[in-house]
């Protein structure tokens, strides 16, 4: 396998996901679940994040930053 970029997305448009949650040593942290569906078909890569919110399947956008090839 080999690296071809990086991709980047603003998390702000979860923050209706956020729960919540106490940890193992009593303290409280905020969890958000997520996925990243990339599409590799056409001619170039896409991707788009997942979340579920309220129970509804929500979607936000990543953008691809190709690797430079030298």
């Amino acid at each position: 396998m080999r690296h071809i970029g990086t991709l980047k997305a603003d998390l702000s448009g979860l923050k209706g996901a956020l729960r919540e949650e106490t940890g193992s040593t009593g303290k409280s942290f905020y969890r958000v679940d997520y996925q990243v569906a990339i599409n590799l078909g056409g001619t170039q890569l896409q991707a788009k994040l997942q979340w579920k919110e309220n129970g509804i399947l929500r979607e936000g956008p990543v953008e691809f930053i190709p690797d430079v090839m030298e």
